[in-house]
């Protein structure tokens, strides 16, 4: 029997509670409901998983680095990160290759070197788009800051380091919008000029790791509230931008836009980390394992949900459009399981046995 209590151990409730509801309303989103109110809240869903993912990954490089690095530490990364999300995602694609375009050939090569994105289109995976920005990142940031920080992770300069990476998104951004005024759509989706939602919640990580009275003092309820107002705010001017077509034509959505977004989700983690009354919620309540579940689920329910959906609608034209989605939601929970189980968890385990030891 598998170890499912090992599974749900020494996880953050706060951080649970944001990925199990993000994977939710991007699912929502999909599922023909894409705007609430004009607002089209799939799209800060995926920036939440952009900033929680700098946030972990950046917490463990930093810890791992911080005394300095080498080659063996580096490799060592780069395979406990890749093992929680390539496998995965290769085996989804290849299924997909095989139950919908068995005779694709060629096409499919950016997909599997994730290049999608500028090369050829996302159209017979569209999910996957977030994934480059991911894995790219995952490649390019480790092997930066390995370079810069042989001998360990000096504060100053990390500061130094993460501004850096940050304006230079920015400015990178500006001038490319500013030459070939590409929409709202051309940037968000192409990963070198995304780099900056990742290093904000990086920078977060560091301020846990060797800023600990900054981190908790974010953490306190009165910051995090105002920090919630303000986001609360700024998604609501977002949003009159985000729904219409002045989404391509207004400069700030399409430059500084982003590193506001990522800077004001960041700031709300040392609140979902430190939280007393998230922590304190007692393991055996309903509503804690549903979430956790739910988060534990994210990754391959976010990566199979477009298929089920269009399978379910396809297979079963004359249902209700709420059964429909019963009977997408269940077999989207099912087969996520099972995935987790039977590969996902396996393969990640795996991954000890190839490490340089």
């Amino acid at each position: 029997m598998y170890n499912f209590g090992r599974l749900t151990s020494k996880r953050i409730f706060g951080l649970d509670l944001v990925r199990s509801i993000s994977v939710c309303a991007v699912i929502f989103a999909h599922s023909g409901y894409e705007y609430i109110a004009g607002f089209r809240y799939g799209v800060i869903a995926i920036e939440y998983f952009f900033v929680m993912s700098g946030f972990l990954v950046g917490e463990m490089l930093i810890r791992e680095f911080k005394d300095g690095s080498d080659f063996k530490l580096l490799f060592n990364f780069w395979i406990k990160r890749w093992f929680r999300t390539i496998p995965l995602y290769y085996l989804i694609l290849i299924i997909k290759i095989i139950l919908t375009q068995p005779f694709v050939g060629f096409k499919v090569w950016p997909y599997f070197l994730f290049l999608q994105n500028n090369i050829g289109g996302i159209s017979f995976f569209a999910v996957s788009w977030t994934l480059v920005i991911e894995e790219w990142f995952y490649l390019i940031m480790p092997l930066v800051i390995f370079l810069f920080f042989k001998k360990g992770i000096h504060k100053q300069k990390f500061i130094f380091f993460s501004a850096g990476v940050i304006v230079a998104e920015i400015v990178l951004r500006i001038v490319y919008v500013y030459f070939r005024d590409v929409p709202w759509g051309g940037i968000v989706g192409s990963f070198p000029f995304r780099f900056d939602s990742f290093m904000i919640g990086v920078f977060v990580a560091f301020l846990k790791v060797e800023y600990k009275h900054v981190f908790d003092f974010i953490s306190k309820r009165n910051v995090f509230m105002i920090i919630a107002l303000l986001f609360g705010l700024y998604v609501i001017l977002f949003s009159q931008y985000l729904g219409g077509e002045l989404t391509s034509k207004v400069y700030w959505t399409r430059t500084i836009g982003f590193t506001l977004t990522s800077a004001l989700m960041a700031l709300q983690l040392p609140f979902l980390t430190n939280s007393r009354c998230l922590n304190s919620i007692s393991e055996t309540n309903i509503m804690k394992k549903v979430l956790t579940w739910l988060s534990l689920l994210s990754y391959p329910m976010y990566l199979i949900h477009m298929d089920i959906l269009y399978f379910v609608e396809r297979s079963f034209p004359l249902i209700s459009n709420l059964l429909s989605l019963t009977i997408s939601y269940i077999v989207i929970l099912f087969l996520s399981f099972l995935l987790i189980i039977f590969f996902h968890q396996p393969v990640t385990d795996s991954r000890k046995r190839f490490l340089i030891k």
